[in-house]
């Protein structure tokens, strides 16, 4: 990515390039973000932010086998 930002630094024009990458030059079918649990509400902060350019939460029984159902919150954004 320009720049090269890191995950402090990254705007959301940057992050919206990325998405765009995943679909565009590695022909990704979705992006899955995970976040630990106890760090995060899923109606506030990032979690909300993800939502609003269409990230969607996903169920835990959707969760990848490898995966910690009880640790991690998890969105998706289907390209």
């Amino acid at each position: 990515m320009p720049g090269e930002p890191t995950s402090q630094t990254l705007s959301r024009d940057d992050f919206i390039e990325l998405l765009e990458q995943c679909e565009d030059t590695f022909n990704y079918k979705r992006v899955l973000v995970c976040f630990d649990k106890p760090h995060m509400h899923p109606r506030h902060g990032i979690a909300r932010a993800l939502n609003c350019i269409g990230f969607n939460c996903l169920p835990p029984d959707s969760y990848p086998s490898y995966l910690n159902k009880k640790t991690l919150f998890c969105m998706v954004y289907e390209l």
